[in-house]
């Protein structure tokens, strides 16, 4: 028997060309998929769904998250990347049980979704253990979210005082891993079509040896996975390394890969991402933390696709209308600096809000390679769908739709979720979920973690880094 739903009289912003925004018009759902839009659509024995002063809208998709980190949320607040590195990916992560890795991504995923996300790349950067990926799948299968999980091949460094690491002890990958990897791609990350689906995340490469590359590389193509991701071009921390260059001349660049950040990239390494296929996903809140300016501006003039990250939750928001918010003002503020170098005063802006609406929903499709699937209110597509409330002063603005969502909204503001024709959020809270439950699971390992890192000797850890830091 068909499950139908209706969502009746809502503003309808598509993010379809060939549908446009509709003032007023209904969505019919039919099982996981969307079934028709439009003023006379109608459906018989369907949960109607009254969106009446509501906008609808595609679900946002968070193309790098580390999920890992919203138990950790607030402790970087304050920190350096220097410090994030030393205290906690070095410091932190490598005590992570798998119980710790399933609350984490759960309440991340949760958060999520409460905000108005319904598609997450898990950036899995804490594979530290086997079995510590399963507990996350089983986090965000238990979620209800869409998800990219993007196993990490990056393993914990064991270091002592009494020895001067090379690079590649920092950032080890066992045998475990590429057992682990493919045992997940043949077992129960083996179909594309899921709601959770596989990727992989490599070793932060770009400052190893060119070799690490290409294992880690060509263990994502052996899988066949849609999505590889690794953070790229990330200012000073790249240490001018030919990391473009060294990809290009071995033909390992292709539209598979999805690098986070790209701040430093030149124009020319730009020319060859586009060239490749290559995507960029942006975190502006993280890229302007660095003292760098994000390079979603320069990225789009190049031709590159770009999508919208939140990072590092345990240090930043994981609200993607704020992200949306930093990010637009961030790359318009990148070619009016441009402009104003050369004594121009801009007559109009390098990207609109709807420019940055359709970065988060289409153009975060395109990054993960699933365009076909979701990022538009399309019939056919899957049935990813939020709904904005309008009823908060901030949001009874007169602009247009595009404008109201990306510039007046916030994750309070969502009053509805559906992912793949599921309800995961209704009249603003989350449907089957014990929130005192998350809390104390959350308590739990944050007061082992607390306890645990205590007696964690940091010394040979900043050894390491110093060591990273010179080979410059």
């Amino acid at each position: 028997m068909t499950n139908r739903h209706l969502i009746k009289n809502a503003c309808v912003i598509s993010v379809d060309p060939g549908i446009g925004t509709l003032p007023r018009a209904n969505i019919r759902i039919e099982d996981d998929r969307i079934a028709a839009i439009g003023t006379d659509v109608s459906a018989e024995d369907a949960v109607v769904i009254d969106a009446e002063g509501m906008i609808a809208m595609p679900g946002l998709i968070c193309c790098h998250r580390h999920l890992w980190m919203t138990l950790l949320r607030g402790y970087v607040s304050d920190g350096t990347w220097s410090s994030y590195y030393v205290e906690t990916f070095w410091g932190r992560r490598p005590l992570y049980r798998a119980r710790d890795n399933h609350i984490a991504a759960y309440a991340g995923a949760l958060e999520a979704i409460e905000a108005g996300v319904t598609t997450v790349l898990d950036f899995h950067d804490c594979s530290i253990a086997p079995g510590n990926a399963d507990a996350s799948l089983d986090a965000l299968e238990k979620s209800g979210i869409r998800a990219v999980f993007s196993y990490g091949l990056e393993g914990a460094p064991n270091l002592t005082a009494d020895t001067t690491p090379a690079l590649e002890d920092l950032s080890p990958t066992e045998g475990w891993h590429r057992s682990e990897a493919k045992s997940l791609r043949s077992g129960r990350l083996s179909s594309d079509d899921a709601l959770v689906t596989m990727g992989i995340t490599t070793r932060n490469i770009e400052k190893l040896p060119h070799h690490c590359s290409e294992h880690d590389l060509g263990l994502a193509r052996e899988l066949a996975v849609r999505t590889t991701t690794t953070h790229a071009g990330g200012g000073a921390l790249s240490m001018g390394m030919p990391f473009i260059e060294n990809l290009r001349q071995g033909g390992l660049l292709g539209p598979d890969l999805l690098f986070s950040h790209g701040q430093s990239f030149t124009e020319n390494e730009l020319d060859v991402l586009a060239d490749a296929g290559v995507k960029i996903v942006v975190s502006a809140e993280s890229e302007l933390g660095q003292g760098a300016d994000p390079v979603t501006w320069r990225a789009r003039e190049h031709g590159i696709t770009v999508g919208l990250g939140a990072d590092s939750v345990g240090s930043l928001s994981g609200d993607m209308f704020r992200h949306m918010q930093i990010t637009l003002k961030a790359g318009r503020g990148s070619r009016n600096r441009i402009l104003d170098a050369q004594g121009i005063a801009p007559i109009d802006v390098a990207m609109t809000a709807a420019d940055m609406l359709e970065m988060t929903t289409m153009g975060g499709a395109r990054c993960l390679n699933m365009e076909d699937r979701i990022g538009s209110l399309t019939p056919g597509k899957q049935a990813d769908i939020i709904l904005l409330r309008r009823d908060r002063i901030g949001m009874m603005s007169g602009a247009r739709p595009e404008q109201i969502a990306v510039l007046q909204a916030n994750g309070r503001d969502v009053d509805t979720v559906m992912v793949a024709g599921q309800l995961r959020k209704r009249h603003g809270q989350l449907l089957d979920v014990d929130p005192l439950s998350v809390q104390t699971e959350l308590d739990a390992s944050r007061t082992w973690l607390t306890e645990a890192y205590e007696s964690v000797d940091l010394a040979p850890v900043w050894k390491g880094y110093e060591r990273m830091i010179a080979s410059a």
